[in-house]
């Protein structure tokens, strides 16, 4: 925020941007409002790098590269809806949870690549940035705890480390980096951090995270492994011969749920019910439904319970782009 006061010569921490250059909070607010989550100032600050880089376009800084800002960036593009559940689904891929939050994705056209800030607790900052291919399943590729770490990583591994202009990018990348602080890689100190408290690699194989206490309450196990479930949905989604056996397994999974909650083991509902919205079957959704919803209420996420219900009330395979310009 703008102040009277002359600037002073500071040394450069993470989170610290010259005051000229902070976004106005009535856009920061906008999109905590708007998107139910607060965005990391990492997140602020490389909109304040483009924008420094072209003012007068910063999305445009991307395109050479196949990338284009999105999600709550669209706000402060300018874009706007008048249906709040547009934003909870702006560029909300099949397979996006209500933990993954879209930013930056893929201009090839058909692509359902994106990139995107995973948090554990809508309470919380995200944890990491990872990628996803929808048109290719549920999977997470963790890139870094940043996103200009993520996007050098991006870059690094993509055909335009070697051109005139993506080297231009990386250099300037590793320089604001090396600068602010920010740790470069895949598994940096607070991703490392993060990996110790995972209780279940999940379909997506990000890992899930529940708030556990000193007596271990919080989390059960689901009796099955990963390989056991993926029959088990397989067989009701294709109606197998063994479908009316499966479908009797699952129901019994469920009823653990139940017992689960009922001693305060919320993430076992968490656990199973992402791990059937990651199968991605349609046939499996009235279970999506009975177990996701109510594990984020139980665990007092109420913004993911309102992600995932107008999520599952619109859920599409499309690139779903719901906010324009007026």
């Amino acid at each position: 925020m703008a102040t009277d006061e002359p600037p002073t010569k500071k040394k450069k921490t993470v989170g610290s941007v010259s005051p000229s250059l902070l976004i106005d909070e009535k856009k920061r607010l906008l999109v905590e409002n708007k998107f139910l989550v607060k965005m990391p100032e990492d997140f602020y600050q490389f909109w304040t790098f483009l924008h420094e880089l072209n003012s007068e376009d910063p999305n445009n800084i991307l395109t050479p590269f196949d990338l284009s800002l999105g999600g709550p960036y669209d706000v402060l593009l300018g874009k706007s809806s008048a249906n709040d559940d547009d934003y909870l689904l702006h560029h909300r891929f099949y397979y996006d949870m209500p933990e993954f939050q879209t930013v930056l994705l893929s201009r090839k056209e058909g692509s359902q690549y994106h990139i995107g800030y995973y948090r554990d607790s809508p309470s919380e900052d995200p944890v990491f940035l990872a990628s996803s291919d929808s048109s290719q399943g549920c999977k997470l590729t963790v890139l870094s705890d940043n996103i200009f770490a993520a996007v050098l990583s991006y870059l690094q591994g993509s055909e335009y480390k070697s051109k005139p202009k993506g080297k231009q990018l990386i250099a300037k990348l590793e320089k604001f980096t090396a600068e602010h602080g920010y740790e470069c890689g895949k598994r940096t100190k607070k991703i490392r951090a993060r990996e110790k408290k995972i209780v279940s690699k999940g379909f997506h194989g990000a890992g899930i995270v529940v708030p556990v206490d000193d007596n271990e309450v919080g989390w059960r196990e689901v009796p099955r492994s990963i390989g056991e479930l993926k029959k088990i949905f397989m067989s009701i989604a294709t109606c197998d011969k063994n479908k009316d056996a499966s479908s009797d397994e699952l129901q019994e999974l469920i009823t653990y749920v139940q017992f689960a909650n009922d001693e305060c083991d919320y993430g076992q509902g968490l656990e199973l019910g992402s791990d059937l919205f990651c199968y991605g079957d349609d046939s499996l959704e009235g279970y999506v439904k009975a177990l996701m919803p109510m594990a984020y209420s139980l665990l007092g996420y109420s913004a993911f319970e309102r992600i995932i219900l107008a999520h599952l009330n619109n859920r599409s395979r499309n690139t779903n782009s719901y906010l324009s310009h007026s």
